[in-house]
């Protein structure tokens, strides 16, 4: 529990901080820029993890290793139901990222490094939901993280709609 604990909680940590990060990028170098600065960085990531040498145990050859796993999340209704938790999260989140995006640059001309801060402060729950996980126990802290991490897009309800006319 303290193990996923900490996966989530610096994924989530990676959600407030990333697009933050990304929107100051964008605004001060421009979007080429920044993403290269993005592939610097995952060039840096691969070097620092190139240089770990854990002792890993062996891998099981056995043929039926995906049935088995499988049969666990189908037999375990707490895997299961967050396995499909995750799973509607991770589609709705990113099909609103690439609509709001668009939307707040193109329609409501908010700058990129706004926009970063937002959609940053957006994923404030699920942060608190993993850092909440050893704490709460696993059942808790899932609610937390789903709902919490869905919650914070609230924050960015309040941007004005743009106005329609119908044609005549």
């Amino acid at each position: 529990m303290d193990g996923q604990s900490l996966i989530y909680g610096s994924r989530a940590l990676s959600f407030v901080g990333g697009p933050s990060v990304g929107g100051v990028l964008v605004q001060a170098l421009s979007a080429p820029l920044a993403v290269f600065a993005d592939a610097l960085s995952f060039l840096g990531s691969a070097f620092f993890l190139g240089r770990i040498r854990p002792a890993e145990p062996p891998t099981d050859d056995s043929s039926g290793s995906v049935l088995a796993g499988a049969r666990f999340i189908a037999g375990s209704a707490l895997v299961r139901a967050s396995l499909i938790a995750v799973a509607m999260v991770n589609f709705f989140n990113l099909m609103f990222f690439a609509l709001y995006l668009l939307y707040a640059v193109r329609v409501l001309h908010i700058r990129p490094g706004v926009v970063g801060v937002l959609l940053g402060a957006a994923a404030v729950g699920a942060l608190v939901g993993g850092l909440l996980g050893s704490v709460l126990g696993l059942r808790p802290a899932l609610w937390v993280a789903v709902l919490g991490g869905t919650a914070g897009f609230a924050l960015l309800l309040p941007t004005p709609l743009p106005r329609y006319r119908l044609p005549a």
